[in-house]
């Protein structure tokens, strides 16, 4: 049984990474012009468009920018290196990052001790390149496993993952949302503040549509301060990070 109306409301989410802040975030978009005509081409039934004329023709983009331009540029700066291409701010790409975006991903990379101050790869940055990991998870050394696991033992509840990640962010909270104590625990203080600002911006919007804050997510509802369950909101990749914050 095939599809009979096809709503096409002009937005979709998108993951972009902001190198200033060194934060991922999902942000909601208008769709480009090329992907409006790509979704109601391929449905094959009646398409109502929920935008006018004017919305398409001066607020939607001609094409979807592309990934490499909204991406993390960490872990694709680290395998160019070690492909032996050193100099990426001249590097001919077909659809070119912007240059700060580019210099974020190598002054990670610097941090984490997979490049050396003149930019070139380490012996330890091309071990790193082996892992198909991000350059925070590939860099941690064997011997701090059981270190980490001990560190998140003290968060684990029985309950599940989604109440371990609410009591590693209450922990956070509770260490007034300290950089170093991140480190110390082998959490992604990126994470965590992402969950942080998804949080704010949730109650705001509830402040703005006057919404209850306890919310019920199937069987679960909590009511924690009078916001939102955090842990919905928190990403699920927190663990095992050297990172230097």
């Amino acid at each position: 049984m095939g599809y009979f109306t096809l709503l096409i409301l002009g937005f979709a989410k998108q993951n972009v990474y902001n190198p200033k802040q060194g934060l991922d975030s999902l942000v909601i978009t208008p769709i480009s012009q090329a992907s409006a005509k790509q979704r109601a081409g391929r449905a094959g039934c009646k398409c109502y468009r929920l935008y006018t004329e004017s919305a398409y023709r001066n607020e939607m983009p001609p094409t979807t920018i592309p990934e490499i331009q909204r991406i993390n540029l960490a872990m694709t700066t680290l395998n160019m290196k070690a492909m032996g291409i050193n100099d990426l701010l001249s590097f001919d790409f077909m659809d070119p990052p912007s240059s700060q975006a580019i210099i974020s991903a190598m002054e990670q990379l610097y941090s984490l001790g997979a490049l050396d101050e003149e930019g070139l790869l380490t012996k330890l940055g091309r071990k790193m390149a082996e892992f198909p990991l991000d350059p925070p998870l590939s860099n941690m050394p064997r011997e701090k496993h059981a270190q980490a696991d001990q560190k998140r033992a003290k968060f684990f509840q029985p309950e599940g993952d989604h109440l371990t990640l609410l009591a590693v962010y209450e922990a956070w909270k509770a260490k007034k949302f300290s950089g170093p104590w991140c480190f110390e625990n082998f959490v992604q203080s990126q994470s965590l503040r992402r969950a942080q600002d998804v949080r704010k911006q949730l109650l705001i919007m509830d402040k703005k549509l006057k919404l209850n804050p306890a919310r019920t997510l199937g069987c679960t509802a909590l009511r924690l301060d009078s916001n939102y369950c955090y842990y919905c909101i928190i990403p699920k990749q927190l663990y095992y990070s050297d990172m230097k914050v």
